[in-house]
């Protein structure tokens, strides 16, 4: 608000409809993102006046082209989306496709590592009965693996083969060690006159998003000045909301949440309890367009007694059907197959967090796009394969159901002792070196 307490003009412009006004304050070089999103004197955004009054070329410019805040509440408690005059404003603020087409329905191109033979043709009524064809043989590899899952014969050969703490931290373990290590090369470092500061957590954990930021989304993108607004959020409050919001961002940084070293993996561990009445129960929906060799995988998986596969990357899921076959029918390529998941989770579990609003606990959406119900899925939950099916409405389409598999959970601080134990090792060692030079 100014001084005066009078309207900003952005506001004003967007208020009066003047679309080349707009466009020239958000233009201007040295327009404050921090500025174009401030709560005005009644209560509003320049985003709120012009959803409610219906100027659809200023809201399509300001959330595309500008980048603006999309989730802030007016003092009515409603985002600029609630407020929005009618549906043809409401669809000016979902994700615009075929943008990010692998959000809900990831296309998964080779399996190199899966080794099974061909099915034999599928029973009429499109089920694979897999067990009632003897001439149907799979591979007896114990586990299978493509690009986005890992298999295994029980949940406990995964206990078996390595600890579930092991597991849990799999996708993280650099980023955890040298967050341990630099806090120790701090300590020298104090002795050494340096800055105690210059590797503490926070730099250490802010350069780490900064360089995915930085690389990926790169100044240009109009999302740019968002995703570093929230980065600095989620420093200055310590709370993992604006880290999940800057995942739903329409950005690359969301294509490198598959990268098992992302340091978003561990922002989720750390902050887990937080989001305890967020944890999911029930069914959510993904897609997956794949070939036939990727295919094969979740086949074995049926075939294989006591299966299970666990999903390497985070998923994007869906509460609704509709979100995930909408992406699903914007795939092009006629070679392969459209598959969906059909998700059941059956007790209330910390590997999938539901990141739309629960009026019923006053939980606000934590998704940039409000429509899409999203429930995101950890790396590392475990599934079995229930069920697969031909689609008879839809050409080269399959369903496959999976249920989520609970296992012992081990406590977070059990998790930690275990990653300090091993980082304590490098440690000792790092200072035994230092110790012998100095």
């Amino acid at each position: 608000m100014n001084a005066d307490g009078a309207f900003s003009e952005l506001y004003l412009a967007c208020e009066s409809g003047d679309n080349e006004q707009v466009k020239n304050i958000c233009s201007q070089a040295d327009a404050d993102f921090v500025s174009l999103n401030k709560i005005e004197s009644n209560g509003n955004t320049a985003l709120h006046i012009a959803s409610s009054l219906g100027r659809k070329e200023i809201v399509r410019f300001l959330l595309t082209d500008v980048g603006v805040i999309r989730y802030r509440l007016n003092t009515e408690g409603l985002t600029a989306y609630q407020v929005a005059k009618d549906d043809e404003v409401r669809q000016l603020f979902r994700r615009l496709l075929p943008d990010q087409m692998d959000r809900y329905c990831q296309s998964v191109q080779d399996v190199d590592d899966v080794q099974i033979t061909q099915y034999s043709p599928e029973d009429n009524d499109g089920s694979l009965n897999i067990d009632n064809d003897e001439n149907n043989e799979v591979s007896n590899d114990t586990s299978i693996c493509d690009k986005y899952i890992d298999g295994y014969t029980s949940p406990f050969d995964i206990l078996g083969t390595q600890t579930h703490t092991a597991l849990m931290i799999k996708y993280l373990p650099k980023t955890r060690l040298r967050l341990i290590a630099m806090r120790f090369e701090n300590l020298i470092g104090r002795f050494q006159g340096e800055s105690p500061t210059k590797h503490s957590t926070d730099a250490i954990l802010r350069q780490e998003f900064q360089t995915v930021i930085d690389q990926y989304v790169k100044p240009q993108h109009s999302q740019y000045k968002k995703a570093c607004y929230l980065l600095d959020a989620y420093f200055s409050v310590k709370q993992i909301d604006p880290l999940i919001r800057l995942y739903t961002l329409s950005t690359p940084f969301y294509s490198k949440t598959e990268k098992k070293q992302n340091p978003l993996g561990f922002a989720m561990l750390c902050h887990l309890k937080s989001l305890e009445a967020r944890y999911f129960q029930g069914v959510v929906y993904r897609g997956v367009v794949a070939t036939q060799k990727c295919f094969q995988a979740y086949k074995w998986a049926l075939k294989q007694k006591s299966c299970c596969l666990t999903n390497k990357t985070f998923w994007s899921t869906s509460a609704d059907p509709n979100v995930a076959r909408m992406y699903m029918n914007n795939q092009t390529n006629t070679d392969q197959l459209n598959i969906l998941f059909i998700i059941q989770f059956c007790q209330r579990t910390e590997m999938a967090i539901r990141l739309s609003a629960i009026p019923e606990s006053g939980l606000t959406c934590l998704s940039e796009f409000e429509d899409e119900e999203e429930v995101l899925v950890l790396p590392e939950a475990i599934f079995r394969v229930v069920a697969i099916e031909k689609d008879g409405f839809t050409l080269r389409a399959y369903t496959i159901r999976l249920e989520n598999i609970l296992i012992p959970v081990f406590s977070r601080r059990r998790l930690f002792k275990d990653v300090v134990r091993e980082g304590s090792k490098q440690l000792r060692e790092k200072y035994r070196k230092y110790r012998n030079k100095n």
